[in-house]
């Protein structure tokens, strides 16, 4: 049970600092697909700016306004539900990587996007990847 829909509870979408800002419409769309899917484990949610630069993300992410997350994901059965509902519920912008889906409602960016993060080893910096 959840204290934010029925599934899912405020403490999923909170930084690691504890800090709050999720998008409740972001967090409704979930539960729909959530009830179409199934369980569903949120890696990243709301970020502050120090936890949001800790982990690499962008200046300009939308973890920042609340209006991101990121969904546990790591076969491609599970990829292809997540997406197609995704998209039936009207999330555009949709990021894809081995062990994740970033799904973001931010419409100050572009819209009926699909992007594919570049893998690295968190052992090398990112900049030495190709």
């Amino acid at each position: 049970m959840g204290d934010l829909t029925k599934n899912f509870s405020r403490s999923e979408f909170k930084c690691r600092c504890g800090a709050e800002g999720i998008s409740f419409a972001l967090v409704e769309i979930l539960q729909k697909v959530r009830d179409a899917v199934g369980p569903m484990r949120i890696n990243s949610a709301f970020r502050c700016p120090y936890h949001n630069n800790e982990v690499g993300g962008s200046p300009k992410s939308s973890h920042l306004i609340g209006l991101a997350v990121d969904i546990h994901c790591d076969n491609s059965l599970k990829r292809y539900k997540l997406i197609s509902n995704l998209i039936k519920q009207g999330i555009r912008r949709i990021g894809i990587r081995s062990d994740f889906i970033h799904c973001d409602m931010d419409e100050n960016k572009s819209q009926d996007v699909i992007w594919v993060y570049e893998t690295y080893s968190p052992k090398q910096p990112k900049e030495k990847q190709k």
